[in-house]
C-alpha cells in the first residue's frame, strides 16, 4: 500500500478544520475592527450640524436643552448650515446649533451652549433639508420680513442671557444684532450670537 492509498489521519483533518475556523474567526474580527474604526472615524469628523441632519433624515424625536428648565422636544423637520427647525405639538422653532461666519463657514466652537438628546431613534422616514446651505441669519431675515408684512405679530426669541424667552416685535435685523420692542414697549438690542431660537408666539402668549 502506497502513501497515497493510506487513509487520512483524522487528527490531521481536525487540525485543518481548526485552522480554517481560526482563520474565519480572525477575518471576522478584523472586519469588525475595520468597520468599528470606520464608524469611529466618521464620528470624529462629524459636526453638530451633521448630527442634526442625520437625525432629521431618520425622523428621530429629539429634545434640545437650551438651558436649565427650558427644553424643546419634537422632530427636526428642516435644517440649514447652522440651525435646525424643530416641530413640537405647539409650534415650530428655528434653533441655532452652530455659528456661521461671514463666509458661511460653520464654526462649531462659537455656537450657543445647548445639548441635543435623541429621545427616540427612528430607522427611516424623516425629511430632507429644503435649503441645506441656508444660515440662521437668513432665517432671522425671513422673520423680519414677515414681521413687516404683519406688524401685529409677536415673535418669541430665546437668548443665552435670559431664562425666559423674550416676546417682542422685530424692528430690524442689523449687522450683528436684532433690534426689537417688547410688550412693555421697551427696546432691546440682542446680539445675533446670543440668540438660541426664534418662533412666532402663539395667541396665548
Amino acid at each position: 500500500m502506497t502513501d497515497a492509498d493510506e487513509p487520512e489521519d483524522p487528527r490531521h483533518q481536525k487540525d485543518l478544520t481548526d485552522v480554517r475556523a481560526s482563520m474565519r474567526a480572525e477575518f471576522r474580527a478584523e472586519r469588525r475592527s475595520t468597520e468599528a474604526e470606520a464608524i469611529h472615524d466618521m464620528w470624529t469628523r462629524r459636526t453638530l450640524s451633521d448630527a442634526v441632519a442625520e437625525a432629521m433624515r431618520r425622523g428621530d424625536r429629539v429634545a434640545i436643552h437650551l438651558h436649565p428648565g427650558h427644553n424643546v422636544e419634537g422632530v427636526i423637520v428642516d435644517a440649514g448650515r447652522d440651525y435646525a427647525v424643530v416641530e413640537t405639538p405647539r409650534q415650530r422653532l428655528a434653533v441655532r446649533v452652530a455659528a456661521a461666519t461671514r463666509d458661511a463657514v460653520v464654526d462649531p466652537y462659537e455656537g450657543p451652549q445647548l445639548l441635543i438628546e435623541v429621545r427616540e431613534r427612528i430607522p427611516a422616514g424623516g425629511a430632507e433639508a429644503s435649503k441645506p446651505s441656508s444660515t440662521f441669519r437668513a432665517v432671522l431675515q425671513r422673520y423680519e420680513f414677515e414681521q413687516q408684512l404683519d406688524e401685529r405679530r409677536w415673535a418669541e426669541v430665546g437668548t443665552t442671557r435670559r431664562i425666559d424667552p423674550l416676546t417682542a416685535r422685530l424692528l430690524a435685523l442689523a449687522a450683528d444684532h436684532l433690534y426689537v420692542r417688547d410688550r412693555d414697549d421697551v427696546e432691546l438690542f440682542i446680539p445675533t450670537s446670543a440668540i438660541t431660537y426664534i418662533t412666532w408666539a402663539d395667541a396665548g402668549t
